[in-house]
């Protein structure tokens, strides 16, 4: 295919060889996984034909010109011819120019993932009408496909703005569907391209040329995916692609395929098996990297094009400020896969809650944090774990006003009623003898009683965790989890157990020790596996608390916890267990915005982390717990007379 004398020149073949040299030689900035997959490409051409493959570079021209026959229709592109940039050139050129011996295509299947912004959808609607109009397959049927009509329309939406905007395409492709297409023809060869959806019931007996599957990590199963690859095995030149960012669920088939290409870009699987698959993903290397922008690239090969700078920069600021935007910031624009939708608490915030700093010896900030905190009004938070591993109680100590004192001041105060005057002397007399009768008569001692600060307020928020967690069960955990409970335990943060479960007696007799200790007002619990123990502890004269551990109730506590911790104004004393369950915790989010901690995703153990947020739950619903009015008693009321 020609392209129009006004569109520049791109050579293919030149220029996917020269990306994927760069790209090898580290003279482009680029991940792992982008590296070996441009080594995988040099090193094809090299010795492919061993194996039967052949690049042949007059398809792989095609496809590429075919894009410069398009248009941008959108920001500010908008108009413009669709120049491919160099990583982009490499794809195409790898999906189009390669072939096995017997004349098939030999990708059968793309997998492509970039981060946001980086024009998936606009290559992908380009692909899709390149695969209808101009790759010579008889009766092509494409589709774009989703998990649901809205997302398939995305890039069907954009191949009709592109088919619109050049005269060529226009005449030769039809549109059905009004004012919202939802069909593009070409009747002289008998190839469509429509939009499918997994709710669409149509989607057994498919004659596939090209499935553009869009977002491929929002699909929760791999249904849709098996209904494609089975409709395009009728078809020697067929293609699966997928272009997408991370994800979080690796149960799906997203991850399930990002890992197969890993495996056939490393040389874990023999290259035969993985012949059959395009592997391009975009991602930094290792945690960390996310804050230097000369790592952006990485995960953003159109940075400076379709992406800006300073976009990313924005996106980078909120994220090291606000933890909940973290997981988000490392999917969206990082292209890192997380392990669930967000990442609660940030490791260093964390560390700045402990105003005495890493190096002091925890055990003893604990001990003092328990004298200096005796007496305080605090809330509980009981969060029980299996019985073969730990289980948590927290107390959480909020703000203190400035604690009252009165003192007695010295002087006096002259008062009283004036008295009759000398005898022969009139009521009104004002003579000395008289005055003076009047004032001695007058005096009236009073002791003036003064207020004073005689604890200053602490405006700190104060959190003690008390763990349990069978004997038995120590050791195993040590050896199989490689986890420090032995050392917890030995630090006397961990209390062991007789036995290979819980003994909820031990909770028991601690928490009313505690009781005794402080003012405990309420105990918020976690209805699971608690029954007993709670119906013990109503009994002992504790007031108890149920808090489900839906979004509703735990999404004010979870975004309380995250702004004292953000703020600095939590005080943890590097208890070492609950740092370790600080990196563990990983949260869900619903449709709403509200969040909460999710233990099914959290990677470990987070006991002690729920039970806070239990505890926050009573503070918050106990009227005037929260407040801790922090100015001074004299700004309020100045000095009182009694």
């Amino acid at each position: 295919m020609k392209t129009h004398p006004s569109i520049p020149c791109i050579n293919a073949y030149d220029v996917a060889v020269k990306y994927a040299t760069d790209v090898a030689q580290k003279k482009i900035a680029a991940g792992k996984l982008v590296r070996l997959a441009c080594k995988r490409f040099l090193r094809d051409l090299k010795t492919g034909h061993l194996r039967g493959l052949e690049f042949r570079k007059e398809e792989a021209q095609n496809a590429v010109n075919f894009f410069g026959l398009l248009r941008h229709t959108k920001g500010e592109y908008g108009g413009q011819n669709f120049a491919l940039l160099p990583w982009q050139v490499f794809c195409i050129a790898n999906l189009f120019g390669w072939y096995l011996a017997s004349g098939a295509r030999r990708f059968r299947e793309g997998h492509i993932e970039v981060a946001r912004g980086n024009g998936k959808s606009t290559l992908m609607a380009g692909v899709g009408l390149y695969m209808l109009a101009a790759d010579g397959e008889p009766g092509a049927d494409v589709y774009s496909a989703a998990v649901d009509k809205d997302q398939a329309r995305i890039v069907f939406d954009e191949a009709c703005h592109m088919r619109n905007s050049n005269p060529g395409l226009a005449a030769r492709i039809a549109v059905s569907g009004g004012a919202k297409p939802n069909n593009l023809h070409i009747i002289e060869t008998n190839s469509k391209f429509e939009v499918l959806a997994r709710e669409d019931k149509s989607q057994d007996g498919l004659n596939i040329h090209c499935a553009l599957v869009d977002e491929l990590h929002a699909h929760k199963t791999r249904d849709m995916w098996d209904v494609l690859s089975e409709g395009a095995k009728k078809r020697t030149r067929s293609l699966i692609l997928a272009i997408t960012t991370a994800g979080f669920d690796r149960q799906g088939i997203c991850w399930k395929q990002r890992e197969f290409g890993e495996r056939i870009l490393t040389g874990a699987i023999q290259e035969s098996d993985g012949d059959h698959v395009f592997i391009y993903v975009a991602c930094i290397d290792k945690e960390g990297e996310q804050w230097d922008e000369r790592n952006w690239i990485k995960a953003n090969p159109s940075l400076g094009v379709s992406i800006k700078v300073e976009e990313i920069r924005f996106a980078a600021s909120k994220a090291k400020n606000e933890p909940s935007s973290l997981n988000s910031f490392l999917r969206k624009h990082m292209n890192v896969w997380t392990s669930s939708e967000m990442r609660l608490i940030l490791p260093d915030k964390w560390a700045a809650c402990n105003a005495a700093g890493p190096t002091a010896d925890p055990r003893k900030l604990r001990a003092d944090a328990i004298a200096a905190l005796e007496g305080r009004t605090a809330a509980g938070g009981l969060d029980l774990g299996s019985t073969d591993d730990l289980s948590a109680f927290a107390l959480f100590f909020p703000p203190m006003k400035d604690k009252i004192g009165r003192r007695v001041a010295q002087g006096q105060v002259i008062g009283g009623q004036p008295t009759k005057a000398l005898v022969g002397h009139s009521p009104q007399c004002a003579c000395r003898a008289c005055e003076n009768m009047r004032r001695t008569a007058g005096v009236t001692k009073q002791q003036i009683v003064e207020e004073y600060i005689e604890k200053p307020a602490d405006p700190r928020w104060h959190l003690l965790v008390w763990y349990w967690c069978p004997d038995k069960v120590i050791s195993e955990r040590v050896k199989k989890s490689r986890v420090l409970y032995d050392q917890w335990m030995t630090m006397g943060f961990i209390q062991p157990t007789p036995g290979t479960s819980v003994d909820y007696s031990f909770i028991r007799a601690r928490i009313n020790e505690l009781r005794r200790k402080f003012n405990i007002v309420e105990i918020g619990f976690d209805e699971w596996g608690s029954k007993q123990l709670i119906g013990e502890l109503e009994k002992d004269g504790l007031k108890v608390k149920l808090v489900r551990q839906g979004f509703k109730t735990l999404n004010a506590p979870t975004k309380t916890l995250v702004g004292l911790i953000t703020s600095k104004k939590l005080e943890h004393y590097g208890d070492p267990v609950l740092e370790w369950m600080s990196g563990n915790v990983e949260a869900d989010t619903d449709a709403a915005g509200n969040i909460k901690p999710d233990k099914a995703l959290s990677r470990e153990k987070i006991d002690g982390i729920a039970a806070a947020i239990d505890a926050l739950s009573v503070i918050e619903e106990t009227p005037g717990m929260a407040s801790g009015g922090l100015t001074s008693v004299y700004e309020r009321r100045g000095i009182t007379f009694i």
